[in-house]
């Protein structure tokens, strides 16, 4: 079910991975759902039909992704599975589970995968329940020769964007089919932005933001002016550096789409970062982020609470109207940082079968469904017709207020490229994604995947994680008494904990690849 249940586990806690983003070829978008009659309902069918399961029965699949669970998921859940077996004639039956955001997301589900709890199919990405490392740990399913089975996938995604999700040479999850490509800016309250007269296309760096900030300190009561968490942290996501692992592992390099910047050096003591710190600090003392901010519950749970004005976000034509629909609040976009392919959309929302699933085959058919059906997406996107949105005549829907179904996050798995669009979203929205996929440089490094089965690897990235996690929050919030002090005591415990090491070991796999590549 899509409401959140509770389960059980061990207490194993372990290193998470933190902070957001995404990847897709563009189609034409698809006709309004209509229950029994779909357009895509006679191809899907054909991959869907056919049980695998010797007694006809229906397989139930427990789905597992990121998300805030809905009031009326139950019901959702009921309505697609009614779609499965009466349109498509399918025996697979799915439990949706909306598991949260990080880090509770990727708690669970590395739990779940290291105890072998019943789960099919869950959202992996870089960033939250680290592909890379439950791949290489053994706990997703290679597929190469499911994909052999439904070449619908390939074609949808492209060879060469699928190739570049690769694990050491294997395919163990598929990207989200969405952008390419991705920018950093700000979202921004337009009720406010209208009220201010702020225009957005002159906000290019955290300066030009602090006016406005004042402004709304002064005007709104109630209202913080930046809402974040974790990572999520305007000036600091605005570097834009190219991580080599996580959020929270020392290696990184500077954007650069040519090998002029291919030093590897640790992003979290960089002097840029340490900056960030500082003016994080500044803005916590002139009131410009919340003090709670430290231990705040993920960037879109604030902003559907309406108490905030702003928060950083990875950008793409029409992110901002996706957050409005999201959020219940209308938001406008200000992009602060240029368009790159990079690596963080190659692995930013991707969907794995777990070595444990009972029904890898069942699994796998409903994995395709998401990319060749754009209704079954639609039902766990939007819900149902007339119940949680109407269609319009133009064929673009009108979300239903109350309806306690507005899920959205149509970027997390399956072809969001035929998914339905909003009234307020532009009408080219997926030919602006198109064109960026093919316009938007990729940077140098677009590829590259850094492998850390090694155990010393695998021993000095935990180290590591475990020192970012004792500093980074009190860092970024601007709750640090000294942050020259405090950086210099995480510098020194991350030498402790290898990191020099860490850094030569990836220089080397990069440095090889690089020559590969040539």
């Amino acid at each position: 079910m899509l409401k959140a249940k509770r389960i059980l586990s061990v207490a194993l806690v372990l290193c998470l991975a933190v902070s957001m983003v995404l990847t897709g070829c563009s189609t034409t978008p698809a006709a309004a759902p209509s229950g029994s009659e779909s357009a895509a309902a006679s191809s899907a069918a054909d991959s869907a039909a056919a049980p695998s399961a010797a007694s006809g029965e229906d397989v139930k699949l427990n789905v597992w992704y990121v998300g805030t669970a809905q009031d009326q998921g139950d019901r959702v859940e009921q309505a697609l599975n009614k779609y499965l077996k009466e349109t498509l004639k399918s025996n697979i039956q799915v439990n949706l589970e909306e598991l949260g955001w990080n880090p509770d997301y990727t708690t669970k589900v590395n739990n779940a995968l290291s105890t072998g709890q019943d789960v099919d199919l869950v959202f992996t990405s870089n960033w939250a329940a680290n592909v890379q490392q439950n791949a290489m740990d053994g706990y997703f399913v290679e597929l190469s020769n499911y994909l052999a089975q439904y070449p619908d996938i390939e074609k949808i995604l492209g060879t060469d964007f699928l190739n570049s999700a690769k694990i050491d040479g294997k395919i163990f999850a598929l990207p989200c089919n969405k952008e390419h490509f991705h920018s950093w800016g700000m979202l921004l309250r337009k009720d406010l932005v209208d009220k201010y007269k702020v225009d957005v296309t002159k906000i290019k760096t955290m300066k030009d933001l602090e006016p406005i900030y004042d402004q709304i300190l002064k005007g709104e009561p109630g209202i913080t002016p930046i809402a974040m968490e974790g990572f999520d942290v305007p000036g600091y996501k605005l570097l834009d550096w190219d991580n080599i692992s996580d959020d929270d592992v020392p290696g990184a390099m500077y954007p650069s789409t040519d090998n002029s910047k291919t030093k590897i050096i640790n992003q979290l003591t960089a002097p840029e970062s340490v900056a960030v710190y500082k003016l994080m600090k500044e803005y916590l003392k002139k009131g410009y982020i919340s003090p709670d901010a430290a231990s705040a519950d993920g960037v879109s749970n604030l902003l559907k609470t309406g108490k905030y004005f702003s928060a950083v976000q990875s950008l793409k034509p029409g992110k901002d109207a996706e957050m409005t629909a999201s959020t219940g609040i209308e938001y406008v976009q200000a992009q602060m940082t240029p368009d790159y392919c990079t690596n963080r959309e190659n692995t930013g929302a991707m969907m794995a079968i777990t070595k444990q699933s009972k029904h890898p085959d069942e699994a796998m058919k409903f994995l395709s469904l998401l990319y060749t059906d754009a209704n079954v997406l639609n039902y766990i996107i939007y819900g149902e017709k007339d119940k949680d949105y109407t269609v319009n005549a133009d064929g673009t829907i009108t979300l239903v207020s109350g309806s306690g179904y507005a899920s959205g996050n149509g970027w997390r798995m399956g072809n969001q490229l035929t998914t339905l669009r909003l009234s307020f979203e532009a009408a080219d929205k997926y030919e602006q994604w198109d064109k960026l996929n093919k316009s938007a440089p990729s940077l140098y490094s677009v590829g590259f995947m850094f492998n850390k089965s090694n155990n010393d690897i695998q021993t000095q990235v935990a180290n590591c994680k475990a020192v970012t996690q004792e500093y980074f929050r009190t860092l970024l919030s601007g709750q640090s008494k000294d942050v020259d002090k405090d950086v210099a005591a995480m510098d020194a415990k991350f030498k402790t904990a290898g990191v020099d090491k860490l850094l030569a070991e990836m220089q080397k796999q990069f440095d090889e690849w690089a020559k590969a590549k040539k």
